[in-house]
């Protein structure tokens, strides 16, 4: 995660990739927001990859949720879920249920798909979104989203989120 700002807390979750044996991990951070009592929670997330069935993927997406669970302020979930097969798809969209998020929409269709499937995701609650983009590029087997949100219609109070 890359910030101007420290972190009031930084938590780090790592499975391990079944096969590959390759560390995923989901970096939660908590920024205080000037003018408030509030913390804006950012959740960053490499997800599994390879496994048979949805077992391990689903273990690591409950271990983000139970790390945004008791979070009462904002939130922005972003990152490469791997989502790409509607088991996968499914287990994404009880986390959004359970935590009550919200999907970025994007003007462009630039965000990579496999098996039909988008794989990287902005999610948010209690916030709004200002613009978001999906640049294509040929540098990254991702292209990098773009994200600008904001806690109120004061334009003042901008956050800035890119993945």
């Amino acid at each position: 995660t890359g910030s101007r700002v420290k972190p009031v807390s930084s938590c780090g979750l790592r499975t391990t990739e079944p096969f590959l044996r390759l560390p995923k991990t989901v970096l939660v951070n908590r920024y205080k927001l000037s003018g408030s009592d509030e913390t804006l929670l950012v959740a960053n997330i490499h997800s599994i990859n390879f496994t048979l069935g949805t077992d391990v993927y689903n273990e690591q997406i409950e271990a983000l949720t139970q790390a945004i669970t008791t979070h009462k302020g904002p939130v922005i979930v972003a990152g490469d879920f791997n989502s790409w097969s509607e088991s996968r798809r499914q287990i994404i969209d009880g986390m959004i249920d359970r935590l009550s998020l919200k999907a970025v929409t994007y003007n462009s269709h630039n965000r990579v798909k496999i098996f039909g499937y988008e794989i990287d995701h902005v999610f948010y609650r209690g916030l709004e979104t200002v613009s978001s983009e999906a640049q294509q590029v040929s540098s990254s087997d991702h292209n990098p989203i773009r994200v600008t949100f904001r806690k109120s219609p004061d334009p003042r109070k901008i956050a800035r989120a890119s993945y």
